[in-house]
């Protein structure tokens, strides 16, 4: 799942989600709009978000944008 997507159906904002989950609203933006993270940031993700958001899920078969 896209992480916008999964903001959208909690009500979360980015910002909510960037307090939550100790990455930077700079990333979560990044995220939001197609862009790309490392390491650490996804795994911050994938821990906030209980494995819903992850690169894989993020970008699909397709790969990154």
């Amino acid at each position: 799942m896209r992480l916008e997507i999964y903001l959208a159906q909690r009500g979360e904002s980015q910002n909510q989600f960037a307090k939550r989950s100790g990455v930077p609203q700079s990333i979560v933006n990044r995220l939001c709009n197609g862009k790309d993270a490392w390491g650490r940031s996804w795994a911050l993700i994938q821990l906030a978000t209980r494995g819903r958001v992850s690169p894989s899920k993020h970008f699909g078969a397709g790969g990154r944008r």
